[in-house]
């Protein structure tokens, strides 16, 4: 009796859930794909104030490799 009533709960969960992900799918790629163009913006603004010095312009470099290429920085940390 127990474990019949609880099969019918999983069922239950589970295409709600499946529901859920789907709809916040879409939405986390479209949130990911925003903060990406702010990143390259800053970037931007940043290499227009410190274009003059060296030193800096190597600090942007890796921040701007860590903002572009993050599927490529996850690989090198595996």
């Amino acid at each position: 009796s127990h474990p019949t009533s609880k099969r019918p709960k999983l069922s239950t969960i589970e295409p709600n859930t499946n529901v859920e992900a789907g709809e916040q799918c879409p939405d986390e790629s479209s949130k990911n794909k925003e903060r990406e163009q702010e990143i390259v913006i800053v970037s931007s603004d940043r290499n227009i104030s410190i274009g003059t010095s060296s030193n800096s312009n190597h600090l942007l470099n890796e921040s701007r490799a860590t903002g572009t290429f993050v599927p490529p920085s996850n690989i090198t940390r595996e």
